[in-house]
């Protein structure tokens, strides 16, 4: 079930998740930086190390490996923190080259896995593409929408603070006459406090349970009574318009239908290549099988790449 679009705390929140991606990036080799000196104007320095520069589509490029509940905030509002991440993994690279780290052995076979797996990865990605043409999609499309029901939405804006004596008080103010996206914008913590609280369109199981049926209640125009109480704090509520969901297009719908055929299409290209390979088994003191799994020569029992 779908919650209202909260944006989790800045600072604490924040600071776990940073430190996590740097072990991360460490262990994984997934650190990256540009060695050539880049046009101010296309793609400026954000940090120099020891003279060697960092770019802002390094900092990009970073971001974009984050969770996506973080890849969705603003570069500009983890700006220093994602600086300060990667000139430590500047610092931390240097140094470990340095000490002849890439010559180990084992950091060497951990390298040359990851160099098979990303072309692996890539491969079986273009296999997929080819084989999931617009026509085998639309025709998954119109399979979807056959079922397809309309459900009543309504589009509400919202205001989030912490405590109820907070929210009666911007409640009062909202009966007084002020504009509600105005205080939802100087007041609520949630992360549509930029929108003036807006939530868009919703059904009634994509928010938390009080939350929605206080919003379904209300009439075109109306504010809540009283503030609503959820897990996430207390809520003003003001419905904008209310309509009946429509089936999504297929555009709109392309990229799930590419999700959801793709498990079936890798499939087809690994029993491709097993037809045309000599595979022999062994146990595992390595003596041949003289009778082949047929669920594991089947590849159900295995576990797929990712398309």
């Amino acid at each position: 079930m779908a919650t209202p679009k909260l944006t989790p705390p800045s600072t604490i929140f924040q600071r776990k998740w940073l430190l996590a991606v740097v072990v991360v990036a460490v262990v994984g080799g997934a650190l990256w930086f540009s060695q050539q000196k880049a046009s101010q104007s296309s793609d400026p320095l954000v940090a120099k190390v020891d003279g060697v520069g960092i770019t802002r589509a390094d900092l990009e490029g970073f971001k974009a490996q984050l969770p996506p509940f973080v890849r969705q905030q603003p570069t500009e509002a983890l700006y220093p923190k994602l600086v300060n991440r990667l000139i430590d993994n500047k610092l931390m690279l240097t140094k470990a080259k340095a000490d002849g780290i890439a010559n180990d052995e084992d950091v060497r076979r951990q390298i040359t896995e990851a160099q098979n797996s990303i072309v692996t990865q890539a491969w079986i990605r273009r296999q997929v593409d080819k084989k999931l043409t617009d026509d085998l999609l639309k025709q998954s499309y119109q399979d979807e929408i056959k079922g397809y029901k309309p459900e009543e939405q309504v589009r509400a804006r919202h205001i989030l603070v912490a405590s109820k004596d907070e929210a009666d008080k911007l409640l009062a103010r909202v009966n007084k006459g002020e504009d509600f996206a105005a205080l939802a914008k100087e007041a609520s913590k949630d992360g549509s406090a930029a929108d003036g609280g807006d939530l868009g369109f919703f059904s009634h199981d994509q928010m938390v349970k009080p939350f929605a049926e206080a919003a379904f209640a209300l009439k075109q125009g109306d504010v809540v009574k009283a503030p609503v109480q959820t897990q996430f704090g207390w809520h003003l509520i003001k419905v904008e318009g209310r309509k009946q969901s429509e089936a999504p297009s297929f555009e709109d719908s392309k990229e799930e239908l590419k999700q959801k055929l793709s498990g079936e299409a890798v499939q087809s290209v690994l029993e491709d290549l097993r037809k045309n390979a000599k595979i022999e088994r062994f146990d595992l003191e390595g003596n041949p099988l003289k009778t082949a799994d047929k669920t594991s020569e089947e590849g159900a029992a295995e576990p797929q790449p990712k398309p």
